[in-house]
């Protein structure tokens, strides 16, 4: 009976190890695709269609927004980087890659291919082991109750571009950002987006200020997952396209003092912050200023509490401010217009 009980344990374990499911369609479907591309042969418009419309792809692609021409120029830059008769094309256009950045990404997937399929055939096998992993980098940013697991989504790996989501309910790591954040820390970029699945966010409706809320949000959903992964970017070995880490802390700066002007102007009526109005005063879907904020928090000793609020997207402000004010690298401190707005506001109606 002992021995059945355990057998009984052992398969409800196995089972919930296999319940979550990591997609390499996108990417098998590509190393096929652009076997053909190498032989001159052009990428039929068939089978274009049928790689964009995979899950994963499609996830991505309503995510950033991406239309029908955009996806149409991927394709053309894909013929220009894989046919030896793109070749002089290729090489000059290389040359400014600001300009002809999807190309150059996928020249990256061209020259790393090797290294990139070797990556993702380890993680193929190793499955349990990688989802561990992400899962162990989510819960260094959350309370202990929401330590569970998200086992009804999918972690969907695609070859397109050099960035990663998290998009209903699902993960998506775009293959060359996922190989390279993890060489710098195993599990990390994973951790970023599970964090975004497994972080509970009780949004209140505020009326006028909602989209001052939604905001703060962003900020927070970001700026927490922001301290799981991007420190790691500032590495010497991070290729240049991905080192978020020093542009956001660039950035940020100037940014924290655009949101505050904004909160400012919409206390005193002079400019309501709108839905329109979100991406400008927190850029990047909260990328930027969050990291940054974030950041200054854990310097300051104030990460615990942080974590103990992760749900209060105005603790986030108030532990930021009390870090800056005392932070002997000076960072932006928010006017107390502003937190006086935000306290009387949002502090008896947290989420």
């Amino acid at each position: 009976m002992k021995k059945a009980i355990l057998l009984l344990f052992w398969f409800i374990s196995w089972e919930s190890v296999q319940a979550q499911e990591l997609n390499f369609e996108a990417v098998d479907v590509y190393f096929q695709l652009v076997e053909g591309l190498k032989k001159d042969l052009p990428l039929a418009t068939d089978s274009w269609n049928e790689f964009i419309s995979l899950t994963g792809i499609q996830l991505y692609v309503r995510n950033n927004g991406l239309d029908e021409k955009t996806l149409n120029a991927y394709k053309r830059n894909l013929e220009i980087t894989y046919m030896p008769k793109n070749d002089s094309i290729l090489k000059a256009r290389l040359l400014n890659p600001e300009k002809y950045f999807v190309l150059w990404v996928f020249n990256n997937y061209k020259t790393q291919e090797k290294e990139l399929k070797t990556y993702y055939e380890k993680i193929k096998k190793n499955k349990s082991t990688y989802l561990d992993s992400a899962y162990a980098n989510s819960y260094r940013v959350l309370p202990t109750k929401m330590h569970t697991r998200a086992e009804e989504a999918t972690i969907y790996f695609i070859p397109l571009m050099n960035d990663a989501v998290a998009e209903d309910k699902d993960i998506v790591l775009t293959l060359y950002c996922a190989y390279h954040y993890d060489k710098l820390k195993f599990g990390a970029l994973a951790g970023h987006e599970m964090h975004h699945l497994l972080r509970t966010d009780k949004s209140k409706d505020y009326k006028n200020d909602a989209a001052l809320y939604q905001a703060m949000r962003l900020l927070l959903n970001e700026g927490s997952a922001d301290l799981i992964d991007k420190a790691y970017t500032a590495s010497e070995a991070c290729p240049d396209d991905l080192k978020y880490y020093e542009y956001f802390m660039q950035a940020a700066p100037e940014a924290l003092a655009m949101l505050d002007t904004a909160i400012q102007e919409h206390v005193t009526g002079k400019k309501k912050i709108t839905e329109e109005d979100i991406a400008n005063i927190v850029p990047m879907s909260g990328h930027v200023p969050g990291c940054y904020m974030g950041q200054v928090i854990r310097r300051n000793g104030l990460e615990t509490q942080l974590i103990a609020a992760i749900n209060d997207p105005l603790k986030f402000m108030l532990l930021y401010n009390e870090a800056a004010a005392r932070d002997a690298q000076k960072p932006y401190v928010f006017s107390e217009l502003s937190m006086n707005y935000l306290r009387k506001k949002f502090k008896n109606k947290r989420a």
